[in-house]
């Protein structure tokens, strides 16, 4: 009887431990992220465009090696760049987590349905374009952006961009 017990007893704990040790480990460690995590996505006006899987970022530490220049973009392929996303930031003291405006920071943020017809955040009157870096790993940026952008060959349309948000894998320095 002892003996059935302690076989029961085995046969329980192993069962247990081939089940924790199978249970999928919910990590958010940068090297689990695949490039179907990353993404770039807003609302143009009121409409959400998303690229899921090609977005990127560099940030350039070349002027003063603190990472001065921040250059991420966003498209549907690797083998066209229309539609896209993509912005500039330049900051002096270096790219960090915090808020950048356009009326206090040389940024830019380009929305490219074609290689002729480009929405950007310098070409109207607005001045009211920001992008908010959350979180910089050696791996990914996120981060948010809003504002409104003006078509840039001849500034008669403006559209509002809004809930813009980012994660996307770090390209190397």
């Amino acid at each position: 009887m002892e003996k059935a017990s302690y076989f029961k007893k085995t046969i329980w704990l192993l069962a247990i431990v081939i089940g924790l040790s199978s249970c999928d480990s919910s990590s958010s460690d940068d090297d689990n992220n695949n490039s179907a995590d990353y993404f770039i996505k807003a609302k143009i006006d009121g409409e959400e465009i998303e690229f899921k899987g090609f977005p990127n970022i560099a940030l350039d530490k070349t002027a003063t090696g603190n990472g001065n220049q921040l250059v991420g973009s966003a498209s549907q392929s690797t083998s066209s760049n229309f539609p896209s996303f993509s912005f500039e930031i330049s900051d002096p003291t270096g790219i960090k987590v915090k808020t950048y405006t356009q009326a206090e920071f040389e940024l830019i943020f380009r929305y490219s349905l074609s290689g002729t017809n480009t929405y950007h955040s310098q070409a109207g009157q607005a001045d009211d374009f920001q992008i908010t870096i959350t979180e910089i790993t050696d791996n990914h940026l996120k981060g948010t952006f809003s504002g409104t952008i003006t078509e840039a060959i001849n500034g008669n349309e403006t559209l509002s961009v809004t809930d813009g948000q980012f994660f996307t894998k770090r390209q190397l320095d």
